[in-house]
């Protein structure tokens, strides 16, 4: 109904702590595979955070500092007239 809370029971216990996912996930991974505990696990982990967050932080600064190349001009040469 409106309103209700949905409560998904815990399913996964990994890193002292409780993880509730779905029963299945891309409607071929059962709770049970081994892959998927294990795919469940790394994310979990919380050093896949900081991993994340080095990586944005990377890509962000890589955009920022790269040079943009517009139609052949490259740094220090001279356009044609």
């Amino acid at each position: 109904a409106a309103g209700e809370e949905r409560f998904v029971q815990p399913n996964f216990f990994c890193h002292s702590n409780s993880f509730g996912f779905s029963k299945n996930s891309c409607f071929i991974l059962d709770e049970d595979n081994a892959l998927r505990r294990q795919l469940v696990w790394f994310v979990t982990w919380s050093a896949f955070d900081n991993f994340i967050l080095l990586a944005i932080l990377a890509a962000g600064g890589g955009l920022a500092l790269s040079y943009p190349f517009f139609s052949g001009v490259r740094r220090g040469v001279e356009p044609p007239v």
